[in-house]
């Protein structure tokens, strides 16, 4: 026990000398800017132990005795509360292992079984009504058990270095089967007898093929190793944007469509045309494919997406179907007034009349005729079209007159 406190006291006495001999190099603008920053941690941590304190006394205090601002406060400080030991809790899961998850996991939902199976043994006298009504609950927290645990012992992914392992592996067997026939100097890879074999033979040439190879494969797994970090990037990238625009998730729909028989690109056209933002992120995606090599592909992709998105609601484009209903409806509103339709008025638009083809000049328009003219222009209604549409409009009135 002397020891160790004799370590403990040589200890604090050599990371005091470190202290002293750092600050000791430092010049004055260093430590000023040491001294500063200590005197803003200080007033940082006085601030936070004076809130705390203020906070426990309106804890302290029963609910009728605290102001409508203490009422407040204490709300926001149970919630406050509440969220940093969720934290907390979701951190602590975060450290543990797979096999300390499912554990975790077994004890929690085996306490919970346990415990109403207690509970059936102190009612199994009483009405069977109880007892059976117990034994379905029993039933199905054993079922949802089971079944949690298979969940987690299948769900949890696998770590980084195992899968840059297992894709190694499918490279270094892809180099043996496409170098078989080569001289062993020129192969990528062999097997550990063939090369037992050879350097027995000549054990230089096998001792500089194998330090290339090592070489090669240490540049291949920092380049395996990167790839799956930027695809997992990329993934979480694109788990963000789906929790905003679920309909962006399409395995459900895929897998619907892949039991129908269908082909992946005929899935891939089905989606096209029903989902909507489906068809733009693929517009984007192709039109930006620079962004391809970014880890926030998806956001950037939604994000175009939803200014898309906000300018079609801002100003919506007419279909020629609905232009067309307007003019017709236009066409048949200024007919009805042919009772303004009587004598001719100077106009600075004039139009050639199937009605007028022997004479000389052409008909003036009216003012009804004018603002027709106008506003199939304003339209981009073809000049034909124009004509037609008043040509149209002058007989009907000739006609009833």
């Amino acid at each position: 026990m002397v020891e160790e406190l004799k370590k403990d006291e040589v200890q604090k006495d050599l990371q005091k000398m470190v202290k002293k001999e750092k600050e000791s190099r430092m010049s004055e603008d260093e430590k000023k800017a040491q001294d500063k920053e200590q005197a803003e941690q200080k007033a940082e941590q006085l601030k936070q132990d004076e809130t705390k304190k203020a906070d426990a006394l309106i804890l302290a205090k029963k609910e009728e005795e605290r102001s409508p601002e203490e009422k407040e406060r204490a709300k926001a400080i149970v919630e406050e509360t509440k969220k940093a030991e969720e934290a907390k809790a979701k951190a602590d899961e975060a450290k543990l292992s797979n096999k300390d998850r499912i554990e975790k996991v077994k004890q929690e939902s085996q306490k919970r079984i346990d415990d109403v199976i207690a509970e059936n043994k102190l009612i199994k006298d009483t009405t069977s009504k109880e007892a059976k009504a117990l034994n379905d609950k029993l039933s199905v927290l054993q079922k949802e058990h089971d079944n949690l645990i298979e969940k987690l012992s299948k769900d949890k992914p696998e770590d980084l270095d195992t899968l840059v392992t297992k894709h190694q592996e499918r490279i270094i067997n892809k180099y043996l089967e496409e170098d078989k026939g080569k001289p062993l100097e020129q192969r990528r890879e062999i097997t550990q007898e063939e090369f037992e074999d050879w350097k027995n033979k000549d054990f230089d040439s096998a001792y500089s093929w194998q330090i290339r190879r090592e070489v090669r494969r240490d540049k291949e797994k920092d380049a395996i190793t990167n790839y799956l970090n930027f695809i997992n990037k990329q993934t979480e990238s694109a788990k963000k944007t789906e929790r905003k625009h679920p309909e962006l998730n399409t395995t459900v729909r895929e897998e619907e469509l892949k039991a129908e028989g269908k082909t992946r690109e005929e899935i891939h056209q089905t989606l096209l045309k029903e989902n909507e933002k489906y068809r733009l992120c693929v517009e984007i995606t192709d039109k930006h494919p620079e962004w391809r090599q970014k880890v926030n592909l998806a956001e950037l992709v939604v994000e175009e997406m939803e200014k898309q998105l906000e300018a079609k609601d801002k100003d919506p484009k007419e279909t020629p179907s609905a232009v067309e209903k307007e003019m017709a409806e236009l066409r048949q509103k200024l007919e009805d007034q042919e009772v303004e339709i009587e004598a001719l008025k100077s106009g600075d638009v004039g139009i050639n009349s199937s009605l007028n083809r022997n004479r000389q000049t052409p008909t003036q328009a009216t003012e009804a005729e004018k603002q027709l003219i106008t506003t199939m222009k304003e339209m981009n209604s073809s000049q034909e079209m124009i004509d037609a549409t008043v040509t149209k409009l002058r007989a009907k009135v000739a006609n009833k007159k």
